[in-house]
């Protein structure tokens, strides 16, 4: 194969199609395995690089050390990096089997996390999934009783979060199969190394790719090529469910993010109010609800308003609370700390277990009176060990009542004592008897999330 002939190939006209206009300059990061599929993505890229159809590229290995062959594989990869001149990272991974996710699904969180961490904002990540992977994903899917979205299988390009701004993930390849890759291989006299647990029929993809799509494609010859049609259309309807999520969102949205207004997604029917509920969560970054749980949301809406019912799954807490629906993750419902601390204010003060940070600076007129302030504050949350001794606890919760602060945000406020005196909680409320009036020098504290 010539790059530079003016007769570019079908593949790589296929190639060049699939990625974007507007990433074909940026840098490109190829998933590099050593395998099949990759190692035809590399040769296509490198010839549409000659070509000077697209911008940089470099190559990422990742070493798993599952198998007795990765480092024999990282080896491969490097010499074929070196002979193509490629720039190549040879990336060594602890692939955690102890999470109960499986192995497949353990080394892929592994992967993408190792290349999140090393790839620079706005660079395209391409890995090299093609049409019978689709296929398989679809019957993966579809066997473990997924909705519209997980049918959706594969997205030919997605949006990357990356450890220092966003980037793409490109799977250009999604339209050939793999018995097109392999004749071009075989064409261009590639070489490659070869899984072996590729061949395990104890993993699911395996069996479906060894087992069940020949067998369909016995009577159906196009049947990989079907699945993966109906996955672009599940993806379109996916597409159509989520504009149709934001327009009803529209009218549910308050003003906190983490909060839609119940009376308005009771007048949705319940396919319209679930569907606007997951979007909600999507766009939290939380993790979906399960069906089960989405099927109990309409008695969470419809409890009475003093009920404060909840709906919890992994990584998320629903709660209703007048009016409002609240989503938040599960991990704030770490315990609080139980202790108060006296803060100089002189330098920041962090609260591990709020995963708050406060700071104080002068601004005249504004903040608490800075001449009451010159010993400094006692900061604490809302617990008997921690409040001052001659503290209301009545009075206190009485302010937080007036304020409207949900009764589970209420232990996770930083509350700020001046002698036995309430002068600040959090950044909701400031005591009008101690606040800097407007020549006065003021002390402003602020407060800022961890993450």
């Amino acid at each position: 194969m010539n790059p530079r002939s003016p007769d570019m190939p079908h593949w790589l006209e296929s190639l060049l199609a699939a990625i974007p206009q507007h990433l074909r300059q940026r840098s490109l990061v190829l998933a590099l395995s050593g395998g099949l599929d990759s190692t035809v993505l590399l040769h296509g890229l490198l010839a549409l690089r000659q070509a000077g159809k697209i911008g940089s590229l470099r190559a990422l290995h990742v070493h798993h050390g599952l198998q007795a062959q990765a480092d024999a594989w990282a080896e491969h990869a490097r010499q074929l990096a070196a002979r193509l001149a490629v720039p190549l990272r040879v990336l060594q991974v602890e692939v955690n089997l102890a999470a109960g996710q499986g192995v497949e699904a353990a080394a892929r969180d592994a992967r993408y996390t190792a290349f999140a961490e090393v790839m620079a904002a706005g660079e395209v990540l391409l890995t090299a999934h093609h049409l019978d992977d689709q296929a398989e994903t679809f019957l993966l899917q579809l066997m473990r009783g997924a909705g519209v979205r997980g049918l959706a299988a594969m997205p030919v390009l997605q949006p990357l979060a990356l450890r220092e701004g966003d980037g793409w993930h490109l799977r250009p390849l999604l339209s050939m199969s793999r018995q097109t890759l392999h004749s071009i291989a075989l064409e261009l006299g590639l070489d490659w190394v070869d899984d072996p647990s590729n061949i395990d029929p104890r993993f699911a993809r395996n069996y479906l790719r060894h087992a069940v799509v020949p067998s369909l494609m016995t009577h159906w010859p196009q049947a990989a090529q079907t699945l993966a049609r109906c996955a672009q259309r599940m993806a379109t309807t996916e597409s159509l469910l989520l504009d149709l999520a934001r327009l009803d969102l529209q009218q549910a949205r308050c003003e906190e993010p983490r909060c839609l207004n119940v009376d308005a997604l009771q007048r949705l029917s319940v396919p319209r109010m679930q569907n606007a509920v997951r979007a909600w969560l999507l766009e939290l970054a939380l993790p979906p609800p399960p069906e089960a749980r989405l099927n109990e949301l309409r008695r969470v809406l419809d409890a009475r308003a003093d009920a404060l019912p909840q709906l919890a799954w992994p990584g998320v807490i629903l709660r209703r609370w007048r009016g409002g629906l609240y989503a938040m993750p599960d991990k704030e419902k770490a315990a609080v700390a139980q202790s108060g601390c006296v803060w100089s204010l002189q330098q920041p003060l962090e609260l591990p277990e709020l995963a708050l940070r406060l700071l104080a600076r002068f601004e005249r007129g504004h903040g608490l009176k800075a001449e009451l302030l010159l010993h400094g504050v006692h900061v604490c949350v809302r617990h008997a060990a921690s409040l001052p001794p001659a503290a209301s606890r009545a009075t206190l919760s009485k302010r937080l009542q007036e304020l409207g602060v949900a009764p589970w945000l209420r232990a996770r406020l930083p509350l700020i004592y001046l002698g036995d005196n309430l002068v600040q909680i959090s950044d909701v409320w400031l005591s009008p008897a101690f606040r800097a009036q407007e020549q006065e020098q003021g002390i402003v504290i602020s407060i800022e999330r961890l993450f």
